[in-house]
């Protein structure tokens, strides 16, 4: 019983920490950063596999200005206006210019977006593409160089296989059909 008590209040927690992020507007990396808490701990903390300290919990509750039990409850805790919150408004002062720490930026910069948004529409995907075509393009466009550091072909392949699969902007055949190796293009 006291094993099955720890996992719900762990899975709280997590589902806790997770609903506030996403009200402040923050990533796992800003809030580990910003809560001074291992980015390790803090993503098992939100997946909900940890059990917390009193000590972390603290840090949790003081970074978003509520009481730490309330972590623990099933209730989904809502949270001021982050602006409002000093430890939060202090965080943002201090950190506005790093992309990763916020999901509004983390988000436009990432590589799924990017495709998405600008280079699907590129005369690249006119025909079919595979996702070292692209790296090599984000490579040796010029307005694309800003994002060559995330872009490799794990990430374009993840990211074409998403935008694949949520919307209707792209066709995708098996190069060599065993479901391992894909090729994109522009739907018309």
């Amino acid at each position: 019983m006291t094993q099955q008590n720890d996992n719900s209040r762990s899975l709280n927690v997590g589902q806790n920490l997770t609903l506030m992020l996403e009200q402040a507007g923050l990533t796992i990396v800003g809030f580990s950063h910003g809560a001074n808490i291992s980015l390790n701990h803090a993503r098992t903390i939100k997946n909900g596999k940890a059990s917390i300290s009193s000590k972390t919990a603290g840090k949790i509750a003081d970074f978003f200005c509520i009481e730490a039990g309330l972590l623990f409850l099933p209730k989904a805790i809502k949270i001021k206006d982050p602006l409002n919150i000093p430890t939060i408004q202090k965080f943002y002062d201090e950190n506005i210019q790093n992309d990763k720490f916020f999901t509004v930026k983390a988000k436009e910069n990432s590589v799924t977006a990017i495709l998405k948004e600008k280079i699907i529409y590129e005369s690249l995907m006119d025909d079919w593409t595979r996702s070292k075509e692209i790296v090599t393009y984000v490579n040796e466009t010029k307005k694309y160089k800003k994002y060559n550091n995330i872009f490799n072909i794990r990430s374009v392949s993840k990211a074409l296989g998403r935008i694949y699969a949520e919307s209707n902007l792209l066709e995708r055949a098996d190069l060599r059909e065993n479901g391992k190796v894909f090729i994109y293009k522009r739907k018309q």
